[in-house]
């Protein structure tokens, strides 16, 4: 079931939880740089510690003039959310968007543990990109969503940049993080020479796979049969055809962040930056 709650509800949800304790995951709790923490939604796993991106974000999604919340959309445990409110100011609301309801508990935990006022400013909202999760036109000034598209086919990739586009107030900036086919698991499993074949052919959606665990056998079961594996060149496409304007993108060095069967040649993740023309 769908649900949101904001600050207004804390006493309510911590009433709630004194009746029915939810399971702490003690991965979250002890995981290290460098961890990987499979997450309960079957769509792969969370990073244990934010990276310098996230940061940046933060801080360049708050200091724009627009007005609005910053959501962190497949926030899983909050490692994300977390930093975000950290690096914001006492009074920016922060929504935390995920598919699982226990994860978004977890987070709210995790929250008042590290900082009881930011449950003022963290809304909890349960939902899916590209599927149930609306939000009002203009109603953001920044969107963050790591690790999420990559899990999307093609046309949800589409569905999920025009609605983002939609949820931005003018002025609004947006990061998006994925996996790129340049990925270790991938490349030594046979992917690599059929993403170059599919790019020289001009397929749009080179790093499509419908059977993940042929190419991903380390990680069988903790990840979805359809995965798209995506590149800067597609992300800025993508972005373009709705409307953002393109601010930055580039790969992302892994080392140090992904454990080692992860690894490949410094290209393991992909980040875009946009932003929503004011006019």
């Amino acid at each position: 079931m769908q649900f949101m709650f904001t600050p207004a509800d804390a006493k309510s949800i911590d009433a709630a939880l004194i009746q029915n304790p939810f399971s702490e995951n003690p991965d979250i709790w002890n995981a290290l740089p460098g961890d990987f923490v499979k997450t309960p939604t079957g769509f792969g796993f969370m990073m244990a510690r934010p990276d310098l991106k996230t940061r940046l974000f933060a801080q360049w999604a708050f200091n724009s003039s627009t007005k609005g919340a910053i959501a962190d959309i497949g926030s899983s445990f909050g490692v994300a959310t977390l930093k975000i409110l950290e690096e914001t100011s006492t009074k920016q609301k922060v929504i935390a968007v995920d598919l699982d309801a226990h994860s978004l508990m977890e987070l709210r935990a995790r929250a008042k543990k590290l900082d009881p006022k930011f449950l003022q400013r963290l809304i909890l909202h349960q939902g899916k990109l590209a599927g149930d999760l609306e939000f009002e036109k203009g109603q953001l000034k920044g969107i963050f969503s790591s690790r999420v598209l990559h899990f999307l086919s093609p046309e949800e990739v589409r569905l999920a940049f025009s609605k983002m586009y939609e949820w931005l107030a003018p002025g609004g900036r947006l990061m998006i993080t994925v996996e790129t086919p340049f990925n270790g698991n991938l490349q030594s499993n046979g992917f690599g020479k059929i993403f170059s074949q599919r790019v020289s052919e001009g397929n749009e959606w080179p790093g499509l796979i419908e059977d993940v665990a042929r190419y991903y056998p380390s990680r069988k079961g903790a990840l979805p049969a359809l995965m798209n594996f995506l590149t800067p060149e597609i992300l800025e496409r993508e972005a373009k055809t709705v409307g953002f304007k393109t601010v930055h993108s580039e790969y992302i060095d892994r080392a140090g962040d992904f454990p080692r069967d992860v690894l490949f040649d410094g290209r393991e993740s992909a980040v875009y930056f946009g932003e929503k023309p004011k006019n």
